[in-house]
């Protein structure tokens, strides 16, 4: 019982050798899924762990021989190698690192974990990179005619989806690593949208309403992750 694996986006364990093998049948998890066990500096692919795909050797006198049930996928993989200047983990126990996200599984994914500094950079980075997309779609407009003002017009529509749906993405596993569902997210994007209607209510609710939402975001931004595994996954690398 020391096998993880992720299935589906989910970190799932500790299971036996027997169990992996068994998700690997069902197709749950897949060849290019990751899988860790105590011993294993990293993450790796399933289908680069050698044995796993086919039973260990049985040994016979001096010799031996890999037996492979029928149907079952023979190919191994080749033992991966651990990353340049890594730790080894404890070849008896241990808790599996954190699988490190993308690029991509982090500005648009809502699984796994966000830690303070990377929730402040990344958050950062949307924000920043959204505007200027925008200001230059605005030349695009009036110089290209028709054909310009519908690519500008498509250009904005996309980047404003794109950078909703990132911030909602950085909120949500911001949310994980402090250990609460991403459901909360609609009390705080609600609050922030409520204190900005209110902002228009004169320079005493402006003041209130910018407060409140400096208190969330502060609150998103400085409360502290839990420290082990809770509920979405390990703590971030």
């Amino acid at each position: 019982m020391n096998w993880y694996a992720m299935i589906r986006g989910e970190q799932r364990g500790p299971m036996s050798r027997a169990d992996l093998i068994a998700h690997l049948d069902r197709r749950d998890l897949q060849l290019d899924d990751l899988v860790w066990k105590p011993g294993l500096a990293n993450w790796v692919p399933a289908r680069t762990v050698e044995g796993l795909l086919s039973p260990p050797p049985v040994q016979h006198g001096a010799s031996a021989a890999t037996v492979a049930p029928p149907g079952r996928d023979e190919r191994l993989g080749a033992s991966w190698p651990a990353p340049s200047g890594a730790a080894p983990f404890p070849s008896t126990s241990g808790a599996p690192p954190a699988p490190r996200l993308t690029l991509g599984q982090i500005l648009f994914g809502f699984k796994g974990r966000l830690r303070r500094l990377a929730f402040f950079g990344y958050g950062l980075l949307v924000y920043v990179v959204a505007p200027v997309l925008v200001l230059l779609a605005v030349p695009l407009m009036g110089t290209g005619g028709n054909s310009g003002i519908v690519l500008g017009v498509l250009l904005i529509i996309g980047v404003v989806i794109a950078g909703a749906w990132a911030g909602l993405a950085l909120v949500v596993k911001r949310l994980h690593d402090i250990g609460l569902s991403g459901y909360h997210a609609i009390w705080v994007y609600g609050l922030m949208l409520v204190c900005g209607a209110l902002g228009y209510g004169g320079v005493g609710a402006a003041v209130v309403s910018t407060l409140i939402q400096l208190g969330v975001m502060l609150w998103l931004l400085f409360a502290p992750g839990e420290s082990t595994d809770n509920a979405y996954g390990p703590p971030p690398a």
